[in-house]
């Protein structure tokens, strides 16, 4: 985990939104095409930074099924064998200090008996990584599920959020429903449950940290 000094992020994994949470950002990537097209570049409002990721329409050759039957979702390791880091925001996003937020996305294994997978996502500034969380050896065979990343900042920034595949095999985890959310308050620690695995801390003026098992 990197942080920019200043910024305080506590991290909790949930399966429930907070009463007051306001969409900031959401895509299901269903409209951008009719088929699926590998080493894609030009998914509106997303940048693909040092290699690649494939579209997948739930129509396609590999037998990968989508989130909930949707109609398309996205293969973090595209097809030059080299996962790209799957950004969106370039930058742009004003996250405000004093303000809660939720990062969620519906991620499942690779579908196709290779190699369990290791993930990166989260949010990144102008100069670092601000918050990451990891998802370590995700089954080739693991269903989609939710995973939820909680975060306040204490100082004003912008940034971009995240989906980064570590491996280089031409085969990834597949990434769908993304959504960013700005809440009211952090759930309390008796209201959260695990969702999925990973771990993550965050220092700035302070320190937080959270993790889940599932």
């Amino acid at each position: 985990m990197r942080y920019l000094p200043g910024i305080l992020l506590a991290a909790a994994l949930s399966t429930t939104m907070p009463a007051g949470a306001a969409v900031m950002f959401s895509d299901n990537f269903d409209s951008f095409a009719p088929s699926s097209r590998t080493n894609v570049t030009d998914l509106p409002g997303w940048q693909t930074v040092g290699g690649s990721v494939d579209y997948v329409h739930k129509q396609n050759p590999w037998g990968i099924q989508c989130s909930g039957g949707s109609n398309a979702c996205i293969d973090l390791d595209g097809s030059t064998g080299n996962a790209g880091r799957f950004q969106h925001g370039a930058g742009s996003i004003s996250f405000l200090a004093g303000q809660t937020y939720e990062l969620s996305a519906w991620i499942s294994g690779n579908q196709r008996n290779a190699a369990a997978d290791n993930l990166l996502f989260g949010v990144s500034g102008a100069q670092s990584d601000v918050f990451t969380q990891t998802i370590s050896n995700l089954g080739w065979d693991a269903q989609f599920q939710k995973y939820s990343l909680i975060f306040t900042a204490t100082a004003d920034f912008s940034g971009s959020i995240f989906f980064e595949d570590l491996g280089g095999d031409n085969v990834g985890a597949m990434l769908d429903e993304v959504v960013l959310s700005s809440m009211d308050s952090l759930l309390a620690a008796a209201d959260t449950l695990p969702d999925g695995n990973g771990n993550g801390n965050g220092n700035g003026n302070g320190n937080g940290n959270g993790n889940g098992n599932g």
